[in-house]
């Protein structure tokens, strides 16, 4: 005996169209949820603030306003929504913390030895950099330079 098929009727040709609606209906809201997710993505990206550092001069304990062969260069990314800062530089990435105030923007960073490094840019994208390491002894330095966003 063969298995029982049917023929199609016009009431299962509704359900089937009811249900491909059914099924359309809930895409949309997926695509919506992702719309909006790949809006608040690139609203986000829009929000972010790219500091370029070049530092051509320094200084320390036996040394003031020295050129340097190569100018010392950073960067800093600051996300404006979350408020989070991160420095690239020579030896990496690193997350730093981030200050403003009405003259321009700091940027904290406590190393994983403890030592402190504060980069300070004002409005008119001037800058300082400074250094307080403790290896043996002391070793402070402060770089000098300019940004651009």
């Amino acid at each position: 005996m063969r298995g029982f098929q049917s023929e199609p009727t016009p009431m299962s040709a509704a359900v089937a169209s009811c249900s491909r609606k059914v099924l359309k209906g809930l895409m949309m809201p997926k695509f919506i949820i992702f719309s909006v997710f790949i809006l608040f993505c690139q609203h986000s990206l829009a929000n972010s603030l790219r500091f370029k550092c070049v530092y051509p001069t320094y200084s320390g304990e036996d040394f003031h306003g020295k050129e340097s062969y190569v100018p010392f260069e950073l960067e800093f990314t600051l996300d404006t929504i979350t408020q989070k800062a991160f420095l690239v530089g020579n030896n990496g990435m690193a997350e730093v913390t981030y200050l403003e105030n009405d003259k321009g923007w700091n940027f904290l960073e406590i190393t994983g030895t403890g030592n402190i490094i504060v980069t300070t840019i004002t409005q008119q994208m001037n800058s300082v950099h400074s250094r307080n390491v403790i290896l043996s002894s002391l070793i402070a330095t402060q770089y000098y330079g300019s940004c651009s966003l």
